[in-house]
């Protein structure tokens, strides 16, 4: 054997890489080389050695590294699958469309679920913003009341200046609305005060948060109404006339919210306009929701343990109102889904039918995963042979599983294709009957780590069975 004490790790390369019948040859000729380099007084002795070993490193000197047929057997091939799928014929076509009905409903109660869980979400304070709730009482049963009377919102923050960093109230009306010779009558005017804006998180197109609603003749209106009032003209600026004597001033435009809110209006109005009014002195006129601004929990906690206090301090003049009243802070996100609050002036949604839709959608997934299972199983016995065929050549059980699990999973992406399709061409129908807004934002991963669950559930769910059971046919029997 020749010495391989110098530069060993090439011979190493060489006898590892090269075809055995080559391998002595040239491991001969490199020994040689390096003779010969030894004697040479040439520069960079190594780095001539070492081209030369990479130029016997061509395909022609280099092993073929084969895999047994065996190992090759139902690697997963694509062109495979669709080849096999396509051959299947009606049962694929049906397969795929039950997957795509099944998928489309998925997809839609996902967006439906995902734009209720949204509501009122967007706001920067979110976890800091309270509404105050009167607990009324009632043959001896206590109930939740929606709204305040005006006194309340100043009152709780001049007693409880340390604990509220503001405090922000609302009320809906109703009005005619005129610009020139239109007129229309309007369902949600919203009157707030001057700082609703920076209250909420409500975005503007255009106007500062901070001034928007200064004046007490200011009027902001959503870009749909603004654009049924003027058209292309730019509406700031613009006056408006409410019920035929009040005149307001276009001071901003409202952009679409991110997500939905409890609060639905089309027009923001100063409500100092009214001021002069009996209700703002009157504790007992109670039609406005008032919100308020804790900075912790802590302190959240502490305010509500002060209630009883401020009822007896600014109701002293009525004896009996103690143990006849209550009051409490709801958190802002929980508003949405407190349909128990009564004459409340806000929109709900029902939780337990986020809870059933739910259900529904997987119930929908889980019977066209059924009725998969129940054509796989069908076919699989028109199938038998060639998997009969396919294990005499050396398939393996476990790839044969993998390459029926891989037609599974095209069916899947086809129907998911096919389904988000669907659901995009009836989007504008849908969103218009059920008066949903779907958000769809493309860059929150929760949407892409959804669809990769939905897909490998229902994967295993309907693929799996099918692809043991007929990877488990016995050639002997078939």
């Amino acid at each position: 054997m020749k010495s391989r004490s110098k530069y060993p790790f090439s011979l190493r390369v060489i006898n590892r890489l090269c075809r055995s019948e080559l391998a002595e040859e040239i491991e001969g000729n490199l020994l040689e080389f390096l003779a010969e380099q030894s004697k040479s007084k040439r520069p960079f002795k190594k780095l001539r050695y070492w081209l030369q070993v990479i130029q016997y490193l061509r395909p022609s000197t280099l092993k073929r590294f084969y895999h047994s047929k065996r190992s090759n057997m139902f690697i997963f091939n694509p062109l495979h699958a669709i080849k096999s799928l396509v051959k299947q014929g009606a049962s694929t076509a049906i397969n795929i469309a039950g997957f795509t009905v099944g998928l489309f409903c998925v997809v839609f109660l996902y967006f439906y679920i995902k734009s209720e869980l949204s509501v009122d979400q967007f706001h920067t304070d979110k976890d800091q913003i309270y509404r105050v709730l009167r607990i009324g009482s009632m043959n001896e049963e206590s109930y939740d009341i929606g709204v305040t009377s005006a006194p309340f919102a100043p009152a709780l923050k001049d007693d409880y200046s340390n604990n509220i960093q503001s405090v922000c109230r609302t009320f809906l009306e109703r009005g005619l609305v005129a610009f020139e010779d239109q007129k229309f009558y309007e369902n949600r005017i919203l009157f707030t005060d001057a700082n609703f804006f920076t209250f909420f998180s409500f975005p503007l197109k255009s106007g500062d948060p901070e001034t928007i609603l200064k004046n007490p003749n200011n009027i902001v209106l959503s870009q749909k109404l603004a654009t049924k009032y003027f058209g292309s003209q730019d509406p700031l600026g613009k006056i408006l006339i409410l019920d035929n004597d009040s005149e307001f001033i276009v001071s901003g435009i409202m952009e679409k919210a991110p997500a939905s809110s409890h609060l639905e209006f089309d027009m923001v109005i100063n409500m100092e306009v009214l001021q002069g009014a009996s209700f703002f002195t009157n504790w007992w006129s109670n039609f406005m929701s008032t919100y308020v601004k804790i900075g912790t929990q802590a302190e959240a906690d502490y305010l509500a343990t002060q209630f009883p206090d401020f009822i007896l301090k600014h109701f002293e003049n009525d004896n009996p109102i103690g143990p006849r009243m209550g009051m409490r802070l709801e958190p802002l996100t929980e508003i949405y889904f407190d349909k128990d609050v009564q004459y409340d002036m806000v929109a709900h949604g029902n939780i337990t039918n986020i809870y059933i839709l739910g259900i529904v959608a997987l119930a929908i997934l889980f019977i066209a995963s059924f009725n998969y299972v129940n054509l796989s199983i069908a076919q699989s016995f028109k199938r038998a042979k060639e998997v009969a065929l396919r294990k005499v050549l050396g398939g393996e059980k476990s790839r044969i599983i993998l390459q029926i699990l891989g037609e599974s999973l095209t069916i899947l992406l086809v129907a998911s294709l096919l389904s988000l399709a669907l659901f995009f061409f009836l989007k504008p129908a849908m969103a218009n009957y059920f008066q949903l807004d779907f958000e769809m934002n493309w860059s929150d991963s929760n949407i892409y780590l959804f669809f990769a669950g939905i897909i490998l559930l229902t994967l295993l769910v309907s693929g799996l069975y099918p692809a043991i059971l007929l990877a488990s046919f016995d050639p002997n029997k078939v």
